[in-house]
């Protein structure tokens, strides 16, 4: 696909719930439960409030992974050796960040667990970790992990729950050309027995519904529905009201007006309406956010899978696993402890998935097909 405005806009909204996540997360690690701090200012309510978007930001992804990989099912379809070429291009960009994702999260799990005898390691600081993370650091949950079968046969290796939604992705990327190519060669497609997985754990296909709007929202895109049809009033009308309803949504998503079932589908229907509305106005990009873009279009994976073992790390080091009441230190600490996690994210990247390519480029080469552009 050509470079266009929308794009970039995906890019920055790809960033920013990556940030998100990280937010939720330190905050969890590092400062008490807000009802354990009902008596606090109205800063620190707000930073409360805008550090809880988690869940839903993790929504965002799998519409945004959606969109793109159904655009490189359906340009690359047609050339040979499809499936073998599509596997490398999706097992490259997952595993070359997991992988070591997992060896230095793991380390840094054994350092402070045994290292510094961390509370937050046993399930004891009050957190969101609430088991011995001592006891998912086993080679089975390793495997499992590299499998993609998190939280559904292994726990979460260590403490990186977040790794949760790479294991939803992951069948995701199978099961949609499973569907999609069985469909229209009417031959079963060779990911059909991937489905498998669906029938065996259930709770997969809320997300996988979200990830098809993402898929849907290319199939529009493509065929410019409303594009050519909708006066440029009628479409900076429709992204006002697109922009309005996913702000109404998230906050009612995070005050918990929606059971967790119905929050994937009203939050994943609402930014599929605002990503929808993003294709069809252009709006341009500002210049400024350009670098900021592209940070985070060749970080944010990284910044997800690597955060929460080295949030928790720190916290441990400096904090000895207890966490914070908030007042304007605790807000410096939570600030520097993001930052440090963000500046880790981004080194990280920079020995991985930037190399994502190159490694790509070396499979395709030595494997049993030629390697297509």
């Amino acid at each position: 696909m050509r470079q266009r405005s929308a794009f970039l806009w995906f890019d920055l909204c790809r960033f920013v719930a990556a940030m998100f996540v990280v937010l939720e997360h330190a905050r969890d690690l590092i400062w008490v439960e807000a009802a354990q701090a009902p008596d606090v200012g109205i800063l620190y309510k707000m930073v409360y409030m805008l550090t809880g978007f988690g869940h839903e930001a993790v929504i965002i992804f799998f519409i945004l992974s959606g969109f793109w990989i159904t655009s490189t099912i359906d340009r690359r379809r047609h050339l040979p050796h499809f499936f073998s070429h599509y596997m490398v291009d999706r097992l490259t960009r997952l595993l070359i960040v997991l992988v070591p994702a997992l060896v230095i999260g793991g380390s840094l799990d054994m350092v402070g667990a045994y290292g510094m005898d961390g509370r937050l390691y046993h399930g004891a600081s009050g957190s969101s970790i609430s088991r011995a993370v001592v006891s998912t650091l086993t080679p089975s949950a390793f495997v499992g992990n590299l499998a993609f079968m998190q939280t559904l046969m292994v726990p979460a290796f260590g403490s990186n729950e977040p790794l949760w939604s790479l294991a939803y992705e992951f069948w995701y990327y199978l099961w949609y050309p499973a569907l999609f190519l069985s469909l229209t060669t009417r031959r079963l497609s060779p990911f059909i027995a991937s489905l498998i997985v669906g029938a065996l754990w259930p709770k997969l296909i809320p997300g996988f519904a979200v990830w098809m709007l993402g898929s849907l929202l290319y199939r529009l895109d493509v065929r410019r529905v409303g594009q050519d049809s909708l006066s440029a009033g009628v479409k900076w009308a429709i992204l006002g009201a697109s922009m309005t309803v996913a702000v109404g949504v998230l906050l009612a998503s995070r005050l918990r007006m929606f059971n967790d079932e119905s929050s994937i589908l009203i939050v994943g229907a609402s930014f599929f309406f605002l990503f929808w509305s993003i294709l069809l106005v252009e709006p341009r990009f500002p210049r400024s956010f350009k670098a900021m873009t592209k940070y985070g279009a060749a970080s944010s994976f990284s910044i997800y899978v690597t955060h929460f073992p080295f949030v928790a790390l720190v916290a441990t080091v400096f904090l000895h696993g207890q966490r914070l009441h908030p007042n304007l230190l605790a807000l410096g600490i939570l600030s520097g402890i993001i930052l440090a996690a963000w500046a880790y994210g981004w080194l990280f990247s920079q020995a991985t998935e930037a190399r994502t390519a190159t490694v790509r480029s070396w499979l395709n080469k030595r494997g049993p097909f030629e390697a297509h552009a």
